[in-house]
């Protein structure tokens, strides 16, 4: 069973381009002219170390991902951001809905062979890294 990645690594270079902009910042607002102990040390280092933890998280799901599989039944998608498709489904013998998610560019590699949109209330087995919830392979189930 192969899995396409293509969403996991949008989303490490969605942090990648953070962590560019916060060292970018840390220069060119020079914090440590008003001293080491300065507000603004503070805010511009934490800014970088931040974003440098989450370049290390994602890319660490990219290197060992935990990736799990499971059969829902899909009811509707959003978009939960600009690029982010968020993908709403029901567990079998559960109420309530949990999401999934995607990014545009990705969405057109892992659904080939499916038009541009899953269908509404049809079984899907959706396979997904459990941390990011970002989906990474998607088959219709035949019930019939």
């Amino acid at each position: 069973m192969t899995y396409n990645y293509s969403g996991l690594w949008s989303d490490f270079y969605h942090w990648c381009s953070w962590l560019a902009y916060a060292v970018l910042a840390f220069i060119l607002v020079r914090p440590w002219k008003e001293g080491i102990k300065s507000k603004s040390m503070l805010l511009m280092s934490l800014f970088v170390l931040f974003s440098l933890f989450m370049v290390l998280l994602r890319g660490s799901r990219i290197i060992s991902p935990d990736i799990a599989t499971v059969t829902v039944t899909y009811k509707y998608c959003y978009r939960y951001e600009r690029t982010t498709y968020e993908y709403v489904v029901q567990y079998p013998n559960e109420e309530k809905l949990k999401s999934f998610y995607l990014d545009s560019s990705s969405k057109k590699k892992i659904f080939p062979n499916h038009s541009d949109e899953l269908e509404k209330d049809c079984r899907y087995k959706i396979s997904y890294e459990t941390e990011s919830r970002i989906i990474v392979r998607v088959e219709k189930i035949d019930d019939g």
